[in-house]
Formats: structure tokens, sequence, C-alpha cells
């Protein structure tokens, strides 16, 4: 059984356009960890390049578990941005920094698969 084997560029694509809807001008905050494939941060940067947005990769060590809270400077980048995407090893989806970009009127993904 063969199957399409789709890249992360166009997995990319279909995220930033498509998902999360980044559009020109839009602060997007790509957070990645230590064990991230930096294929991924690359490929989403590029694609909101081209949609003329302003893409920032912020990279932080792998937390020891799920909701453990990111570095200020990153909690700090989240509440700023337009857009979030987390593609870390472990999730932020349970933390005081996910909660302040949400009620600062943040959307996007705290919770995406790493690989």
């Amino acid at each position: 059984m063969t199957g399409d084997v789709t890249t992360v560029g166009e997995t990319a694509e279909r995220v930033v356009r498509d998902y999360l809807g980044v559009g020109a001008g839009e602060r997007f905050a790509i957070v990645v960890d230590d064990r991230t494939d930096p294929e991924i941060p690359r490929e989403l940067a590029r694609v909101a390049i081209e949609l003329r947005a302003e893409p920032v990769i912020v990279t932080i060590a792998h937390r020891s578990s799920s909701g453990a809270e990111p570095p200020a400077p990153a909690a700090a980048a989240m509440a700023a941005a337009d857009v979030v995407l987390c593609a870390a090893s472990t999730s932020l989806y349970h933390t005081t920094a996910k909660a302040a970009a949400q009620r600062a009127g943040v959307r996007g993904d705290f919770n995406a698969p790493y690989r």
C-alpha cells in the first residue's frame, strides 16, 4: 500500500494559511523547544513571510512536563503576538502564559505536536 507523502513545507502552508489564517501584518509567534526539528519553525516562518506577516521564532529549553510554564520572555512574546503556534515537545496549553495570551486576544494553537 502506498500513500502520498506530505512534506513539512506543505503541512506548514496548510497550518499557517488555512488553520491559523495568518494574514499580512500579523505578529506570529512560533514557540518551539530544543527537541523540535528545526525544519518545522523554519517552514512555518517561511509561509508567514510569504503572507507578509511578521514571524518570530521563540526557542525554549525542553520543559519537564506539559503544563510547565515557559520562560518570561517566551510568555511575553506569546502575549504580544496576534497568532501563536506552540510546536514544542510538551504542551503549553495548561499554562498561565497561554491564559494571558488568550486574554490579550491572541488566537492560535498552544498544544501542537512537534514532530
